[in-house]
C-alpha cells in the first residue's frame, strides 16, 4: 500500500464506526461507477457465471491449451 494510501487508512480507522461505514459505502460506489449494466443484464452475468462454475466443478470445462489455440486463430 503506498504511504498515501496507509495514512488515510490511519485516519479512517480512527473515525467513528458510523462514519467508517459511510466512507466505505462511499469508495464501494466509487468502485461500481464503470458498471453500465443495468439489473436484468447483471442478474444474466451472475446466472452465466453460476452456470459456468457448476460446468467447471462436473469436470465438464475446456482445457486451457484448448482455449488459447481457438483464441489464436482468430
Amino acid at each position: 500500500m503506498a504511504p498515501t494510501a496507509q495514512k488515510l487508512l490511519a485516519e479512517a480507522l480512527a473515525l467513528p464506526a458510523d462514519e467508517r461505514a459511510e466512507l466505505i459505502e462511499s469508495l464501494v460506489r466509487s468502485l461500481d461507477e464503470g458498471d453500465q449494466l443495468d439489473d436484468p443484464d447483471r442478474a444474466r452475468l451472475h446466472d452465466a457465471l453460476h452456470r459456468s462454475e457448476q460446468q467447471f466443478r462436473d469436470g465438464e470445462g475446456i482445457p486451457a491449451e484448448v482455449v488459447l489455440d481457438r483464441l489464436r486463430q482468430r
